[in-house]
């Protein structure tokens, strides 16, 4: 083959791997949120180099490229940040690395992953995907069957979990790949959303107008039977109910001596004139 074939050639295949290569808005950029990585800025700074490394970003683009990858409190700082040797990259690792740590609080890491269990997950697989990623969290070197066995140990179905742990999985692959047959029945909660859950059920009510109410006592409308004022003074006036008879016997008539009205009802005082003697002395004959 002449060489100017074989440079053509080269060239030919230069330019197609080239262009077979992501541009740089096609590159995913990894987060860094403090507030939901413990793992620090460290290990992320070390993701976006090999990144400016691989399409060859310089010092400027990549500082630029990675402050839209950073999220809360990271990005309040990098908005503001303005240090005296200019905006380069070594700086901004630095800066960050010193700022955001590893955070070293092996017992919580190790608590959270130890009570995760698969009742707050929406699928198997999502389960053991997060519980293995909490255990691996924990920077503790487990063996692909202590992975497999903390995670069959945390499901709550006791169904699934005996499944799971008698169906010799040897790689925690394999057993993610096992959960995609099980299909995980969700106990009904209390949807906050839901406004029949909010407030019990309403009783039921009669929307009656007051011309519409009739009294069953007297027969008129407007109120009830407990409301009858006919019925209360019935009630007061009847000797053979206790209330009745107690009011009656309260009351004393002072002018025929009697009890169970007053002076002022009673029918043996005439109605003339008080200060005629004739009259009074005849209604006291009568009431004797």
């Amino acid at each position: 083959m002449d060489l100017p074939v074989l440079k053509e050639l080269l060239t030919a295949i230069k330019d197609a791997v080239s262009g077979s290569r992501l541009n740089d808005s096609e590159v995913a950029l990894p987060i860094f949120d403090p507030a939901k990585s413990d793992l620090g800025a460290e290990s992320w700074c070390n993701n976006i180099e090999t990144l400016a490394k691989e399409f060859g970003w310089s010092n400027v683009a990549t500082v630029a490229k990675a402050g839209k990858a950073l999220k809360g409190s990271a990005l309040l700082w990098f908005e503001t940040w303005d240090p005296a040797e200019g905006r380069s990259w070594d700086n901004l690792r630095l800066e960050l690395v010193a700022l955001y740590p590893e955070k070293k609080n092996l017992a919580e890491k190790l608590q959270k992953a130890v009570l995760y269990t698969s009742e707050t997950a929406d699928s198997y697989c999502e389960y053991a995907r997060e519980k293995i990623r909490l255990l691996k969290n924990t920077k503790i070197v487990f063996t692909e069957l202590q992975l497999i066995e903390l995670v069959c140990g945390s499901i709550c179905d006791v169904n699934v979990k005996m499944a799971s742990f008698n169906s010799n999985v040897k790689t925690t692959s394999e057993l993610i790949a096992l959960f995609t047959s099980y299909a995980k029945t969700k106990k009904r909660s209390i949807d906050s959303k839901d406004p029949s859950n909010l407030h019990p059920p309403k009783r039921f009510k009669t929307d009656f107008k007051p011309n519409e109410i009739k009294c069953f006592n007297c027969g008129k409308t407007g109120h009830t039977k407990q409301q009858c004022y006919s019925r209360k003074s019935t009630q007061n006036n009847d000797p053979n109910s206790e209330q009745g008879s107690n009011n009656e016997n309260r009351k004393f008539c002072t002018y025929c001596k009697k009890p169970g009205h007053l002076d002022s009802y009673c029918r043996y005082k005439p109605k003339t004139d008080p200060s005629n003697t004739d009259n009074q002395i005849n209604f006291l004959d009568k009431a004797n």
